[in-house]
């Protein structure tokens, strides 16, 4: 089974949370949020697709290092991509992270330090 987290709660985490879970792969959304969390679960995810899915972890806090994650997907605003994606990285080591548009802002700040962290991985 493939284990995805999906850091993000926003319209593209909720999107993305229900193809995974179509292809019934366990499913983990992360957001600093709470309030984004709560409105995923009340209303985003509901609306959309008739229902909360009860197999879908939210999480309030950051997963720990270590955590085991096929699959990571970044949708948070374009400024946090590089910082979250290069601790993805190191962290968690998944084989594959999808980052949402644009990888990063133009000053290319985090560019250098997601380079070198990727170059150390198979992802």
């Amino acid at each position: 089974m493939t284990d995805v987290l999906i850091m993000g709660a926003g319209s593209l985490g909720n999107h993305l949370a229900h193809g995974c879970r179509k292809k019934n792969w366990r499913v983990a959304i992360y957001d600093n949020d709470s309030l984004a969390l709560k409105r995923t679960k009340h209303e985003i995810f509901p609306s959309r697709y008739g229902k909360w899915d009860e197999k879908i972890e939210l999480l309030p806090v950051m997963p720990s290092l270590g955590s085991a994650y096929d699959f990571v997907v970044i949708a948070t605003p374009p400024d946090t991509h590089l910082e979250l994606a290069t601790w993805c990285l190191t962290a968690i080591r998944p084989k594959i992270i999808l980052l949402e548009k644009p990888l990063c802002q133009p000053g290319l700040n985090g560019l250098r330090d997601f380079q070198s962290a990727l170059s150390k991985t198979e992802v």
